[in-house]
């Protein structure tokens, strides 16, 4: 016949008893006083291999031990020098810290009372015939009447003789590339103006492209207008400049400024002296 194993039974889950927990060990000694004999015990130990301090019990007052009288006086060691530096005199042996250097005793009589006949009277008023006052320094003569007074000083006038020759050596150039042209009263652009020129205006060209750009697009009124071509021309502008500075060679034109370069510089000279004085 078939048996079977299963049933219900078994899905009821099976009771887990714990068993039960042995009670902790203790020691039969007192914890703390296990404690106070292990600290007592290393002190000792301690104390047995110190190489410094009082020995342990040697404070302990004793009743043999009292302070006696001056026993805390503060006592002086005679040194090592004085007690072996000795010498013999006449047989017997004195020590060099007893003797002391008397004073040579003087055997001429005082010089008190002598007279050397000189009339100190006489002499003083004599003396004060034959002086003179000091002499007074005379004050210093004023400003007004000096040599150079209302004059340029020496270093201005160098200081300006300097700039002049720095004006005259900058022209120069300019003034001989001006006869070598065929032009009159014009001078050939340099190179490192003509580079600093196209810079400046392709900033100045990027400068006013960002304002064109941040303008409205829907123009509203007359004057929003009217400012939208006037950047537009100015743009234009820049972009025909810096074309124009693009070429070799570029001429530049000094009859606006001046007639001519020799009057040019004077007026730089002028400029220059009243800079300076």
């Amino acid at each position: 016949m078939w048996e079977s194993f299963e049933s219900i039974y078994h899905l009821i889950p099976e009771v887990v008893v714990q068993p039960p927990k042995t009670p902790p060990i203790r020691s039969q000694k007192d914890e703390r006083v296990y404690k106070f004999m292990l600290k007592v015990q290393e002190e000792a130990r301690q104390r047995a291999r110190a190489t410094f301090g009082h020995v342990p019990g040697s404070l302990n007052p004793r009743p043999d031990n009292w302070l006696k009288k001056h026993s805390k006086d503060p006592k002086i060691i005679q040194s090592l020098t004085s007690i072996f530096s000795f010498w013999i005199v006449g047989g017997v042996a004195r020590c060099s810290a007893h003797t002391k250097l008397k004073a040579s005793i003087p055997h001429e009589p005082p010089t008190h009372g002598l007279d050397s006949g000189k009339n100190w009277i006489e002499e003083n008023g004599r003396t004060a015939l034959k002086s003179k006052p000091p002499e007074v320094c005379p004050p210093p003569p004023p400003m007004v009447s000096k040599k150079n007074n209302g004059r340029t000083p020496k270093y201005l006038l160098k200081r300006i003789k300097d700039a002049l020759q720095k004006i005259d050596d900058a022209t120069a150039p300019s003034e001989e590339s001006a006869r070598k042209c065929k032009h009159p009263d014009c001078r050939k652009l340099e190179e490192e103006e003509r580079q600093q020129l196209i810079i400046a205006l392709k900033m100045k060209w990027a400068k006013l492209n960002r304002a064109y750009q941040a303008y409205p697009s829907t123009i509203d009124t007359e004057s929003m207008k009217l400012r939208r071509e006037r950047m537009e021309e100015e743009l234009a502008q820049i972009e025909r400049d810096v074309q124009l500075l693009s070429r070799r060679v570029v001429l530049v034109s000094e009859r606006p400024s001046s007639t001519s370069p020799s009057s040019r510089r004077k007026d730089q000279r002028h400029l220059v002296s009243r800079a300076i004085g």
